[in-house]
């Protein structure tokens, strides 16, 4: 409970309805210490009001309607997948294309990650599909 008052006390209410945390940032967001090691406070407020689990593998996303990234309204936040969080950065402008891991984008037809090949972009799900779709017609 201490570390919530404490984790609270380094937050601003802006006037868009984000808690802004303006503590300790790394990168561009904001971590404490918490059992002896560095982690995010959108993970930490989660734990703290949600019992989200900090060692889980899913990542801590920003509700479509927040675009701080120091925002750590429980309300502003939800769980995801990785894959959504980089869509979701994508599409907000926050990642440059640069910097994302060209092997892994989001297929448009199926939200699977793709994995890119020398000669074509592939999503494995649509191409499993494809190639059975193939095999079935053939006979």
């Amino acid at each position: 409970m201490q570390n919530l008052i404490r984790l609270l006390s380094k937050c601003e209410r802006n006037s868009n309805g984000c808690l802004e945390y303006k503590g300790n940032i790394r990168g561009e967001y904001g971590v404490l210490h918490y059992n002896g090691r560095k982690v995010s406070v959108h993970r930490l407020i989660m734990y703290y009001v949600k019992d989200f689990d900090l060692d889980s593998k899913l990542d801590i996303l920003h509700s479509n309607n927040c675009n701080t990234k120091l925002c750590i309204e429980v309300d502003h936040l939800r769980t995801g997948e990785q894959r959504e969080n980089t869509k979701d950065a994508l599409d907000r402008g926050w990642k440059p294309f640069e910097k994302v891991n060209v092997k892994k984008l989001i297929c448009d037809k199926c939200g699977s990650i793709m994995t890119k090949s020398r000669t074509q972009n592939y999503c494995r799900k649509c191409k499993s599909k494809r190639q059975q779709e193939l095999r079935h017609s053939k006979k």
